[in-house]
């Protein structure tokens, strides 16, 4: 069988590579073909603080006890890293980079199936969805191998939530600990199975052969790995050494290590990190993964809890579990039995005998697990079975020969695509053109061209979001016979959309920002039915613009132009932002204009306007409610929080606001315009010489540094703040204080900051009606 493993591997963390290589040749050894998912999660989960007293009061003790005591600084050795990244090329086949949900969807059609685990992945102090196998499909396929919760409670109600859910949808759970048994039962009233951390599955031998042939033993040691940095307990160490009559070797973690006695001057890589268990008489440590290697060498021990009792980020469940598994609990040190320890006989005989049996056990599981793994007879050529993803581009529905394919108001406030199944044939068509479930044709980010752009009227700046690139793109264009394509505010709907322009006149509608989901669907039938001879230039979000292409194909008259977006945001929120604006302004929000980057008042101080024609409301993004939730980020298109195209594009150009100090003096605006293609790039240097635009070439690092290139995690409130958004009877104020305070709470003072921690323990969500 194909099979995808899903595990940490990027770290560069001993334990995390040597399981990963473990797993893969367990597999191997089965007679399966794994690859290791090339997976980088970006950025941690977000969620919301807890303000009851009870865990307000834990915070700031805790807060107290690391200003007392500040972290010590993690280890950087660029030899290192080498030794890591030579020992997972070597030991580890890998899939193609998987960046997003996108990808990770399309492993469904070149995997049998999918195996996730071991190590920490499962961790609630590091959630990422993505590690729960959400991205597969079929639910059969999906097997869990020794996760570790790393904790023996979730803390967070939305974390636990969440990951109730997605371990319902597991055809085999196990676990590496019994607490996260225990914990993973508890959520889903499941069996679940007990099962060895892979690099216990690979006996002495084995690791011999993978890491330590023709190695010299004739030194006498005592080996130190510490994750922690107890003084208690590195005196307990060199009482330990002192009673053996050993020297220490110590591999390093921290800096301040590099300044002990004793330390590892050479790099440690993973292989590196076996030879010197399997060579070292003694061995101190107070991690997982020493403690294994320590019992898999038959190598005498001292195990110290890294953690404190009360600590809520403990991970000494899983280094409890082992020893007690092998009957090693004696070798756990309390605090003053260091030299009793040291002097203790080990037992190995009995403790091999325990995971002789343990590997038994584990094997079986994943040769059982495999066999229950059936292979549809057919698969679904539709939209919703290939990708779980929309942002609304219509692209679908417009190429639907049956139409069976509608976008319609979501719950959550977003157009979405909505498939009729009675009248779908399952021609694929709409598959083909999706821009989440097919391979992307990006162009590199670090290999366009960047120039910044500046028009010298000062009525376009006035009305253009920045340097008044895209008006004087589009007004070239439109004067050589091109079509526009670009977004209106359409105030008597109160939406935004995309419209088809001929008439350089009509430019105006689409010039300034939208800050809310644009239909774009009815532009692209548009589009589609246009005589292919037409040359068209296409303004978009970098999603529409990379469904236009599919639509469109490789039409060499067509010129594609996408914009900087961090996302869209629900349109409850723009309705509640309505009604704000009517109680605050009087404006008629039925049939008020919306102005969301208002240039009579700054460029880089961004201000919103609205106005019916009588009455007016303006207001900066430092006190606007609409544009501090927008910003925050919490209430996007879910297809937003996995963009495809937030750093490169399938564009021909990208145009934004240039930030950065370059033009940090500037009034009216500088545009920011990345060429990805030479059509582009001759677009945008022609319409600056059709206006005599100051048009500058500039290093391509001031889009890398100063414009948003990774996506932000989906934070884990997100259904709790769409369904709040969805309620009637609050009002938007609430929602700041809510969902976007936590955020800028850095900023306030300790008075503020005690003020909001009251006012959030009155809070009370509304009660939920689905």
């Amino acid at each position: 069988m194909k099979l995808a493993v899903m595990t940490w591997y990027h770290y560069h963390n001993y334990g995390t590579a040597l399981q990963a290589a473990a797993m893969q040749a367990v597999l191997r050894d089965m007679g399966h073909e794994p690859q290791l998912i090339q997976y980088r999660p970006c950025g941690y989960f977000r969620t919301l603080p807890d303000y009851s007293i009870p865990e307000f009061g834990r915070r700031i003790r805790i807060k107290l006890m690391r200003t007392s005591k500040p972290e010590p600084c993690g280890l950087k050795s660029e030899l290192r890293d080498r030794a890591f990244d030579s020992f997972l090329e070597r030991n580890i086949k890998f899939t193609e980079p998987c960046r997003t949900l996108s990808d990770l969807e399309l492993l469904n059609d070149k995997f049998d199936a999918f195996i996730c685990g071991s190590d920490q992945v499962w961790s609630p102090l590091a959630y990422d969805p993505h590690y729960y196998l959400n991205f597969v499909h079929d639910n059969a396929k999906k097997i869990a191998y020794a996760p570790s919760m790393g904790a023996k409670e979730i803390r967070d109600r939305y974390i636990k939530a969440d990951i109730s859910h997605l371990l319902d949808g597991f055809g085999a759970l196990s676990a590496r600990e019994d607490s996260g048994a225990r914990l993973i039962c508890g959520l889903t009233g499941r069996h679940v199975e007990v099962v060895a951390d892979p690099t216990l599955l690979l006996d002495a031998e084995r690791w011999e052969k993978i890491c330590c042939a023709d190695e010299d033993r004739t030194a006498r040691y005592l080996l130190v790995y510490m994750l922690g940095n107890s003084d208690e307990q590195w005196a307990a160490i060199e009482k330990t050494a002192s009673s053996r009559g050993l020297a220490l070797r110590i591999i390093p973690v921290f800096e301040q290590d590099t300044k002990r006695s004793g330390c590892v001057t050479e790099p440690v890589g993973p292989e590196e990190f076996v030879k010197l268990f399997r060579n070292a008489e003694y061995v101190c440590t107070d991690s997982f993964h020493g403690m294994a290697f320590s019992l898999i060498f038959h190598r005498n021990f001292t195990a110290f809890a890294r953690f404190g009792k009360n600590d809520p980020k403990s991970q000494n469940s899983r280094m409890e579990h082992l020893l007690r598994l092998t009957g090693m609990e004696g070798r756990l040190f309390s605090g003053r039995n260091a030299v009793e320890i040291a002097s203790a006989e080990t037992d190995f005989e009995r403790a091999e005998a325990a995971l002789n049996i343990l590997r038994g056990t584990s094997l079986e599981y994943i040769r059982s697990s495999l066999s229950h793994v059936i292979p549809p007879e057919k698969q679904s050529a539709n939209i919703k079975a290939r990708s779980s993803l929309c942002c609304g581009c219509g692209a679908c529905a417009a190429v639907c020969p049956t139409s069976a394919i509608k976008m319609e108001m979501s719950d959550n406030g977003f157009l979405t695509a909505k498939l009729d199944s009675e009248i779908c044939v399952e021609c694929g068509r709409c598959t083909r053109v999706c821009p989440f479930g097919t391979e992307n044709m990006n162009c590199a980010a670090e290999d366009a061209q960047l120039y910044s752009f500046k028009n010298p009227d000062g009525n376009v700046l006035l009305n253009s979001t920045s340097g008044g690139a895209a008006y004087s793109i589009a007004r070239l264009l439109v004067r050589r016979g091109y079509k526009i394509v670009g977004c209106m505010f359409n105030a008597e709907k109160q939406r935004a959309e995309h419209i088809l322009i001929s008439d350089e006149g009509e430019l105006y509608k689409v010039q300034g920002s939208k800050y809310i989901q644009s239909d774009f669907s009815d532009v692209i039938k548009k589009l589609r039915a246009e005589d292919k001879d037409i040359a068209i230039v296409v303004f978009g979000t970098p999603c529409q613009i990379a469904a236009a292409r599919r639509v469109l194909k490789e039409r060499s008259n067509v010129i594609f132009v996408d914009l900087v977006c961090h996302g869209v945001p629900s349109y409850h929120l723009y309705e509640k932002y309505g009604d704000f604006i009517h109680r605050t302004s009087g404006v008629d929000n039925k049939r008020m204009q919306m102005v969301f980057r208002y240039k009579p008042k700054s460029w880089r101080n961004i201000y919103l306007y609205a106005s019916d024609g009588e009455k007016s409301y303006c207001c900066s993004k430092m006190s606007d409610p609409f544009f501090r939730m927008f910003e925050a980020g919490n209430c996007y298109m879910e297809s937003c929080y996995e963009c495809r195209w937030r750093s490169d594009s399938e564009a021909d150009i990208r145009l934004g606001d240039y930030w950065g100090p370059r033009f940090e003096e500037d009034k009216t605006g500088v545009s920011m315009i990345v060429c990805f293609t030479e059509k582009g790039r001759r677009a945008a240097m022609d319409a600056a010489s059709a206006c005599g635009a100051i048009a500058e070439s500039q290093p391509i690092e001031d889009y890398l540094k100063y414009q948003q290139r990774n996506n932000i995690p989906k934070p884990v409130f997100y259904d709790t703040l769409m369904r709040e958004l969805k309620s009637k009877d609050k009002k938007l104020e609430s929602f700041v204080d809510r969902y976007t305070v936590p955020l800028e709470s850095r900023s306030l003072s300790s008075g503020e900051y005690l003020k909001y921690v009251f006012k959030m323990l009155t809070y009370k969500e509304p009660k939920n009606d689905t």
